[in-house]
This record gives structure tokens, C-alpha cells and sequence, in this order.
């Protein structure tokens, strides 16, 4: 399987570096990627919230669609935004080096490995007599920061008329139909402030806050009861299937050395299995809280911050079959966290997800790198899918 073309390509993507929220080398992208959807013969649209003054910075998403007069199209998303390089690179990260089969760099695997290969999809699709689907191409900035200026913001302008079936290729090494939902949120646990040297005439909300948090670790044996019947791929998961999670992840309490605190603030993630609904889950929490509150004497108020739904798609969706079909397993999965694809999920559209197969890579870590042979089993899939 030949990867010259998507190789150079995926070493010109590394080389710009789009770190997520900036918005300093999104231009850049923007021009490479709709100079070279163009020649390619597609129909390029670009989408910037930032020209339609809904953002302080420069967020292009592209929209490329390669009509190829078949019945149905897939949208193949992919976005072009990386994590910062960060601490412990031993090569430059924003210069890929092709080292023992792999090729390092940020954003090789997670997502600039899947877009080189998406792009070369089409390249291949030009020259193929025997081509099953339209594909539009849907290159998107933010996934790494939540997408608001992304993919959310390209559907809500755009829509999804004519797309059957949605494929998002995030760096995912397997079929995946469905994602964890979630809710974020933040506890507030009040005292009384008042001088440290007199701490009799205040109460310290730091030690009610503590008790709290405490006391809430029993609300995730709670969220572990909810199982999903979609399993997990992991090999280290500590159970077949996405369970219910809920972590308290920051605390925050006090302001100088000699006064007792009056609030503590302790932040949680909540992840829903892909089947169950925010409200539901809220409503659980609150119930949960109410019992911990009126049992330790606590005052406590819960402020829900953000919240969003994962999704299944429907297994039995022709087109969904056939990608299932083409990976050659015949397997299919859920993953723990949240993806992109739950925003074509909410318009109803059967969606996919997928990536670079195998699980020798490596995202978001120093040294990110791709595993050549891998990026090759992944084209192969995608070929499969799209030539009959």
C-alpha cells in the first residue's frame, strides 16, 4: 500500500503548527488545505466564525465536497487543531521526523495523520472506476478545546442535508458507534469566615469540604452500575464495557494564611455511558447529594457548568454495516471519552468513528508519533469502504 503522497502531505500539516484556541497558524492551514482540496476537484466552502464576528480569533473550518454522482455521501470529519507540544521532545515537534517506522511529530497521530490520509482518500477516489460514495471532506478546527468554534458551529451554520452517514476520524484504532456523554460541574461548600486567631467564632469550610468530598467518593460505586452495551477495546479497562464514571478533579478554598475560610469549591467530571441522558444523570447526582448534605449537616449548592450527550448509532444503518464490514473484524466499539461525531449524532446522522488501527501510536504525549504500517492498515480500511 502506497503512502508517498499522504506521507509529504501529513509532513506539511505537522509543519504548521495549529495549536488548539491560538488561532496563529490557522491561516496557514486554511490555504494549504483549500489549495489542495481544490486541486483535488473539490468544491471548497469555508466557514470562519471569526469573519462572522463570533470569535476574537481566526477558527476556518473547510467544507470540501467530491462529488462523484453516486446516491449517498459521507462526510469524513477530521480536525487539523494538535494539543501544545509541551516538555520532553527529542526531536522538534512541529518538524516530523520518519524514524524506525514511525513518524514523529505532533498531531501524526491525533488528528493530522487521519486528515493526510482522508485527503488521500479523495486522490484515490479521482482515478478509481468503481467508486460507491460521494465524500465531503469537513476539516475543522477546536475538537482539542470542545469544538464551539468547530464542527458545532460549521453544522449549526451548514446543516447536514444530504449526508448519510458521518465518519470521524480521531486517531481511534478500531470501528467506534457510540461516545460517553458528560457533565462537569462544581460543588460549593459554605462556612463562616472569620480571623484564624479566634477560629471558635468561625467555621472553616475547608474541613466541611473535605467531609464532603469524602462522602461523595461513594457516588462512584453509584455512576459503576451503569453499564453500556457497547464494550470497550482497551486492553487495560478494568471491566468489558463503558461503566459510569464521576471524579472529583480540583479544589479550591482560602485566600490568605490567617483567615478561616468561608467557601470551598470542589469541580467534578461526570462521564455518562453513551445510552443515558444528562437530566438523568443530574437528577441522580442531585439525589445523591441531598442524602450526603442532610447526613454530615452540610451547606452545599451545586452549580452545573456544562454538560453534553454521547450517542450510539444504529448498527443496522446499511452504510454503518458496511464500514463495519470493511475494517474486516467485524467488531465494533465505544470509547470512554467524548468525540465529535456526538454533533452529527444530534441531527440525526448515523456516525462512525475511526482512525489509525492497531495500538502502537501514540497522541497527545511528548514524542507523538505514528506507526507507518499502521497508517497503511488504516488507508486499506477506508479503501475497502470507498471503492467497490
Amino acid at each position: 500500500m502506497d503512502l508517498d503522497w499522504e506521507l509529504k502531505f501529513l509532513g506539511k500539516l505537522v509543519s504548521i503548527p495549529t495549536v488548539s484556541g491560538d488561532g496563529k497558524a490557522y491561516r496557514d492551514m486554511e490555504s494549504f488545505l483549500v489549495s489542495t482540496a481544490k486541486k483535488l476537484g473539490g468544491n471548497v466552502s469555508v466557514v470562519d466564525p471569526y469573519k462572522n464576528g463570533d470569535s476574537d480569533k481566526p477558527k476556518p473550518n473547510i467544507v470540501a465536497d467530491f462529488d462523484y454522482g453516486m446516491e449517498k455521501t459521507v462526510a469524513i470529519n477530521c480536525h487539523y487543531d494538535v494539543v501544545p507540544s509541551g516538555d520532553g521532545w527529542k526531536s522538534k515537534p512541529f518538524s516530523m521526523l520518519a524514524k524506525n517506522g514511525k513518524l514523529y511529530g505532533r498531531g501524526t497521530c491525533d488528528d493530522k495523520g487521519p486528515l493526510a490520509l482522508s485527503m488521500g482518500l479523495v486522490r484515490e477516489l479521482n482515478s478509481a472506476k468503481n467508486r460507491k460514495y460521494n465524500i465531503k471532506l469537513v476539516l475543522t478546527c477546536d475538537e482539542e478545546i470542545g469544538s464551539e468554534m468547530g464542527l458545532k458551529y460549521l453544522l449549526k451554520k451548514k446543516g447536514v442535508k444530504g449526508i448519510d452517514l458521518a465518519l470521524v476520524m480521531d486517531a481511534h484504532r478500531v470501528p467506534i458507534a457510540g461516545c460517553s456523554g458528560v457533565v462537569q460541574g462544581k460543588f460549593r461548600i459554605r462556612g463562616m469566615q472569620w480571623h484564624a486567631g479566634e477560629d471558635w467564632k468561625g467555621k472553616n469550610a475547608i474541613l466541611d469540604g473535605m467531609r464532603f468530598v469524602e462522602a461523595m467518593q461513594e457516588f462512584k460505586k453509584v455512576r459503576a452500575k451503569h453499564i453500556s452495551r457497547l464494550r470497550l477495546s482497551e486492553t487495560d479497562a478494568p471491566c468489558k464495557s463503558i461503566f459510569g464514571r464521576f471524579n472529583i478533579t480540583m479544589i479550591r478554598s482560602g485566600h490568605v494564611l490567617n483567615v478561616l475560610p468561608g467557601e470551598f469549591e470542589a469541580s467534578f467530571d461526570m462521564r455518562l455511558i453513551p445510552e443515558e441522558k444528562p437530566g438523568t444523570a443530574v437528577a441522580e447526582l442531585k439525589s445523591f447529594m441531598r442524602r450526603v448534605v442532610d447526613k454530615a449537616r452540610i451547606d452545599a449548592e451545586l452549580e452545573i457548568t456544562a454538560e453534553w450527550d454521547g450517542y450510539i448509532t444504529d448498527l443496522g444503518n446499511k452504510l454503518v454495516k458496511d464500514f463495519i464490514k470493511a475494517d474486516g473484524t467485524g467488531k465494533v466499539y465505544g470509547t470512554w471519552g467524548g468525540l465529535d461525531g456526538r454533533f452529527f449524532a444530534e441531527y440525526g446522522v448515523p456516525t462512525m468513528a475511526y482512525g489509525i488501527p492497531l495500538g502502537n501510536s501514540t497522541d497527545h504525549a511528548a514524542n507523538e508519533y505514528v506507526v507507518i504500517e499502521d497508517m497503511k492498515k488504516a488507508k486499506e480500511t477506508l479503501m475497502r469502504f470507498a471503492i467497490g
